[in-house]
């Protein structure tokens, strides 16, 4: 029997993937909100969505996989009259042809403008609790925090991060990053509150319990512009992480070419772009933030501005990391136990 499940907002680590598994689901659907021609509409599932820490393998025994990204799977062209296609005006390469992006959202960071002192603009104000002291609201877990803390300790991404993970590759490396952290969560003027939740860090900042926070920036916007929270976001050393989709090899609509046919629907320009009405993460599509430029203010609200929210617009893009999800799934397990031994003798 079939069995569905959704992954849904908060479902968004390893652990909800395992779980699902566990649990006997074959295909995981990620629920999205984009409207599709009646035509290509589909009672049951045939993508899925996919976090970047999925592997990805045609031969999967998981998920028997449809090459999507390959030169001309998706061929559309961007714009009336432009020959470019779509595998150019992807923000990066996808991890197998396998894949398809759909968005790209930030860890990084924000702040209170009203219990913070002057303007933090870099990784290395997150870490300066001389010159902004109180406490920071890091994630509960390795992942990012030893990449933003070599970013700090005056590591230079590179191209995509790949100093960073070079770095990360080497125990000294690792060591480097951890000190990086527990220094500043042993500062008398410093100290560390774990979020494991999404909602936590911006919850974390109104309520003044800390004065900086990481966090997806996702949830800073939603604060900030549906709330009113007198909160700033700040890009540098912002690491991306994504999202991609990919089809489900011999499932409903494959054989028909439908399922491919929504596939390249939803991962066109002007769709892509879309989503950005709704909710502050990146199109994959370069083209798409062009178009989002153009009609200024995007936002469903009328007023606001979204390329400026964009994680992959210039302007933010100027420091940052791809996180590397060969690199987690390779040692994501010791880091965390590494991680974990460090956080408890804090």
């Amino acid at each position: 029997m079939l069995s569905t499940r959704l992954i849904s907002d908060g479902d968004s680590q390893p652990s909800a993937l395992l779980r699902l598994l566990n649990l006997g689901a074959r295909y995981l659907v990620f629920l999205f909100r984009l409207p599709l021609r009646r035509d290509l509409l589909v009672s049951k599932a045939f993508l899925i969505a996919a976090p970047r820490w999925v592997r990805f393998a045609p031969q999967s025994a998981i998920f028997p996989l449809v090459a999507v990204s390959a030169t001309k799977a998706i061929p559309e062209v961007l714009l009336p009259g432009s020959t470019l296609t779509a595998s150019k005006d992807f923000f990066t390469s996808m991890p197998s042809k396998c894949a398809v992006g759909n968005i790209l959202y930030s860890w990084n960071y924000a702040y209170n403008v009203n219990n913070v002192k002057g303007t933090p603009k870099t990784i290395q104000d997150f870490f300066n609790t001389k010159k902004f002291p109180g406490k920071r609201a890091i994630y509960n877990g390795a992942l990012t925090n030893l990449e933003i803390a070599l970013a700090a300790d005056g590591v230079k991404p590179g191209k995509g991060g790949a100093n960073i993970y070079e770095a990360l590759e080497t125990e000294a490396g690792v060591e480097r990053a951890m000190n990086k952290i527990k220094e500043l969560c042993t500062d008398p003027k410093g100290g560390c509150v774990f979020w494991s939740a999404g909602a936590q860090p911006p919850e974390l900042l109104v309520s003044g319990e800390v004065v900086m926070a990481t966090g997806w920036n996702g949830r800073f916007f939603g604060a900030e512009v549906g709330e009113g929270a007198p909160i700033k976001q700040v890009w540098d050393a912002q690491g991306l992480d994504y999202e991609y989709f990919v089809q489900v090899k011999d499932g409903p609509n494959y054989a028909n070419g439908n399922a491919m046919k929504a596939l390249a629907m939803m991962t066109n320009t002007e769709m892509l772009a879309g989503s950005a009405k709704h909710i502050a993460y990146a199109p994959w599509r370069k083209s798409s933030l062009a178009i989002i430029e153009k009609n200024e203010p995007w936002y469903k609200d009328g007023k606001t501005n979204m390329l400026s929210q964009m994680p992959t617009a210039p302007a933010n893009t100027k420091n940052y990391f791809l996180v590397d999800p060969i690199y987690w799934a390779d040692n994501g397990t010791e880091l965390g136990e590494k991680w974990e031994a460090m956080k408890a003798g804090l």
